[in-house]
């Protein structure tokens, strides 16, 4: 459910091989469903079910994450208020809208920072980086070669795709997660 510990804006070298891999030679991907409920430490909202009292231990979801992982955030605490979060694998769930940014079949140089609407990104890349910072870096060394290379991979990718204004965005949203500057951007604003 969430990244890996030590990614950078979802980067992880660990993982990397597989991703080129299926982007380069897709294959048709068989899910095989278990019945069995796996126990995680956050999941997204669709089909979060939970008691009321819960909202009185943990707190409401923070609004200043605007847009996207205020459910990760939410239900993290959950787990570090001693509750258990549990997936249940063949549940079916019919989401209102489709994922704005992660299409099924991804083309060999799509990335969601320049194929996904720029202040949704923004807001995206901000809010991943601010819960990673908080969450999810436990070597630092690790974290930081994801750092350099996700940089490295990213620039090309905008150099050959014309979309330099991006890296721009994902600058923003980095020193506004480092900032810990949450709420509403005026530079990128949602309508």
């Amino acid at each position: 459910m969430l990244q890996p510990k030590n990614h950078y804006l979802g980067f992880h070298f660990i993982g990397f091989a597989e991703k080129l891999s299926e982007r380069i030679f897709p294959k048709k991907v068989v899910q095989q469903l278990s019945y069995e409920p796996i126990e995680v430490p956050a999941a997204p909202y669709s089909g979060l079910l939970f008691h009321k009292q819960l909202l009185k231990q943990i707190g409401l979801p923070n609004e200043k994450f605007v847009l996207y992982m205020d459910d990760f955030d939410f239900t993290l605490r959950i787990g570090r208020n001693n509750g258990r979060l549990w997936l249940i694998p063949n549940a079916i769930i019919y989401d209102l809208e489709n994922s704005v940014y992660l299409p099924v079949k991804k083309k060999f140089l799509y990335h969601s920072a320049f194929d996904g609407n720029i202040n949704q990104m923004y807001y995206s890349f901000r809010n991943m980086k601010y819960l990673g910072n908080n969450e999810l870096i436990d070597k630092r060394f690790i974290y930081f070669i994801n750092k350099i290379l996700f940089w490295t991979l990213i620039t090309t990718m905008a150099v050959v795709r014309g979309k330099l204004n991006r890296i721009t965005m994902l600058q923003d949203a980095v020193k506004d997660a480092d900032n810990g500057s949450l709420g509403i951007n005026q530079k990128y604003l949602l309508s």
